[in-house]
């Protein structure tokens, strides 16, 4: 039914992002507007059944021709989140400090003595 769906040709607007996350989107969005980068999203999802992922939850982030090379590089300058070890690094950093274990102790034997 759906192969390759393209994104619409828009007069004056490139497609600079196609996904089916809603909020890889609204973030690109917002970035750009923060960098004074015009952009609109243009979203195929299909709310009768709200389906939220695959081919009929398509959405597309499009920007003015001539602001497309510049918003093409800023959403590539920014760097992958590599959440895992940031998850690990702050458990590592709870589990150094002293006073926060000691600060988690009292607060537990507060909670004990009510």
């Amino acid at each position: 039914m759906f192969t390759n769906p393209e994104p619409n040709a828009i007069q004056d607007w490139t497609c600079i992002l196609e996904s089916t996350q809603e909020f890889e989107v609204n973030l690109a969005h917002n970035f750009l507007t923060d960098q004074d980068v015009p952009s609109q999203i243009l979203s195929k999802r299909d709310t009768a059944y709200s389906l939220v992922v695959g081919e009929m939850a398509l959405m597309y982030l499009y920007v003015p021709n001539e602001y497309a090379e510049q918003a093409i590089d800023l959403l590539e300058s920014i760097p992958e989140a590599n959440l895992d070890n940031a998850f690990e690094d702050e458990l590592l950093d709870d589990e150094s400090d002293p006073t926060k274990k000691a600060a988690d102790h009292s607060n537990q034997t507060d909670l004990e003595n009510e």
